[in-house]
């Protein structure tokens, strides 16, 4: 049987969660207010923008979403123009690239995501907590999907 967590572990656990809670809440709503984009919406744009453009089953695994997940964001998505998705090789591949519409959307959305990241989160931190961020969540995402590559944000 595994040990209970300590009064302070559970204070820390507790506290991660309302506080990633509370970012994810506040940058969302900021895309909302002053971009076209949600959340799910620009991390798709960011790393199709990174890459220019990603086979779908690709871009499914650097955002760590199912591929139904994944199908029916880009559904949305190309319903408004932001991607397009066209057949690669021999097969059902598929290469999903931003289009010109989606490209001049994430690009304003990037700035009020960069404000957002900031205000919320970042300059929150001091430069010491930033580096045990960065090494809990490298050894988090390490954990889970142990043959993944480092994924590159905006």
């Amino acid at each position: 049987m595994a040990e209970k967590l300590s009064p302070e572990d559970v204070s820390a656990w507790r506290g991660f969660l309302r506080w990633s809670e509370t970012v994810v809440a506040a940058v969302a709503a900021d895309l909302a207010s002053r971009s076209s984009m949600s959340v799910s919406d620009f991390e798709v744009a960011a790393r199709l923008a990174e890459a220019d453009g990603l086979p779908q089953g690709e871009l499914a695994s650097s955002l760590e979403w199912s591929a139904s997940r994944l199908s029916h964001q880009l559904k949305r998505m190309e319903q408004r123009q932001l991607i397009m998705r066209e057949a690669t090789g021999h097969g059902r591949a598929l290469t999903v690239t931003l289009t010109p519409v989606g490209r001049s959307e994430f690009v304003a959305a990037a700035h009020v995501h960069a404000e957002s990241v900031r205000a919320h989160f970042l300059d929150r931190l001091e430069d010491a907590d930033r580096a045990v961020i960065r090494r809990g969540a490298a050894a988090g995402s390490a954990e889970a999907t142990p043959n993944a590559g480092p994924v590159e944000g905006v």
